[in-house]
Parts: C-alpha cells; structure tokens; sequence
C-alpha cells in the first residue's frame, strides 16, 4: 500500500500497489525482448544469414541451422517469434484499461498468458536438453537467452 501526506496533521491518502499491472509490464517488456531476438533470428533464418555470436568458440550457425532448429519443417525461431509475439500482445492488452476483445474477461487472459509461457518454459527445458546432450561442445547464446526469457515469464 502506498500512502501520501497531503498536509502535516492530515491523513493523505492512501491507495493500493497494482502488482498485477507491474506484473504485466515486466511480462510485457521481457517477452518484447524475446520477440526481437527470435525476429534476428527468423530474419537471418529466412535471408540465409549468418548469426553473429558474441560469446562462444564455435559458429552459432551450428546450432541454429542444423535438424533440431525445425519443427515440422518449420525454422524454431519463427515459433518462437509468434509465441513471444501472442505473450506481448496479450500482456499489452492486459496492461491497459480498455475492455478487452471478443468479451473475454480479464482471467481468461491471464489464464492465456500463463498457458503460453508455461508451454515456452517446458519447450525450453527440452531444447536445453538437447543442446547439452547433442551440441555438448558448442554454445549458443541466443538459446540460452531465449531459454533464459521463457523461463523468467513463465507464471507472469
């Protein structure tokens, strides 16, 4: 609870913390983050790029561009783009005072989010799974960000 004194000798006011909204925002600005990277990520993929990697001996390319990047054909990056895309939205939504879309209530948005990051953090564990046990000598930094963002929202 947040409380102002107005005047000496006088109560002010006080009014609740939203820990809800901040809670939102933070979400918000994480998954903004992750949409950016796997965006980079799904550029490069799309245009035949080459990633730059900041940290590690071996190319980032290794990881980025071998089997286990696809999902059913599909670049993982750009998976991860619309789910951080869905999570950004959806929290933005949440953030702001308006009615939300279609009649949706307020939980049922929450619950959303929590099931989209949920997902992102047990998709995660499973590459980072893989990435230890089938790229044991390689790093990725970009894995381990998005790893590391999907795992800090997860719940948000």
């Amino acid at each position: 609870m947040l409380c102002r004194r107005t005047r000496p000798g006088n109560q002010g006011s006080c009014h609740f913390l939203r820990l809800g909204e901040w809670t939102h925002k933070l979400t918000t600005g994480i998954v903004g983050i992750g949409f950016l990277e796997t965006s980079y990520l799904t550029y490069l993929k799309l245009t035949s790029s080459e990633a730059f990697c900041p940290i590690g001996g071996s190319p980032c390319g290794d990881i980025l561009n071998s089997d286990y990047a696809l999902i059913f054909g599909v670049p993982l990056h750009l998976v991860g783009m619309v789910a951080y895309g869905l999570v950004a939205a959806l929290g933005l939504q949440l953030t702001t005072k308006k009615m939300l879309p279609f009649g949706i209530g307020r939980s049922s948005f929450q619950l959303m989010v929590l099931g989209t990051t949920t997902s992102m953090a047990a998709a995660s564990a499973y590459f980072l799974f893989i990435l230890s046990t089938k790229f044991s000598r390689s790093t990725c930094s970009y894995c381990l960000l998005s790893a590391f963002l999907s795992f800090s929202v997860d719940g948000g």
